[in-house]
């Protein structure tokens, strides 16, 4: 779960490009219940 912070919106994105960061925490919360 922790991981989805930054893996959340990075890890859509291709492993060639560099992981974006955070924007906000809300929206890493919400990934992660997307995910799961």
């Amino acid at each position: 779960m922790g991981m989805g912070r930054g893996m959340g919106i990075g890890g859509q994105q291709p492993v060639g490009l560099p992981p974006q960061p955070p924007q906000t925490p809300q929206m890493s919360k919400e990934d992660e219940l997307q995910m799961l």
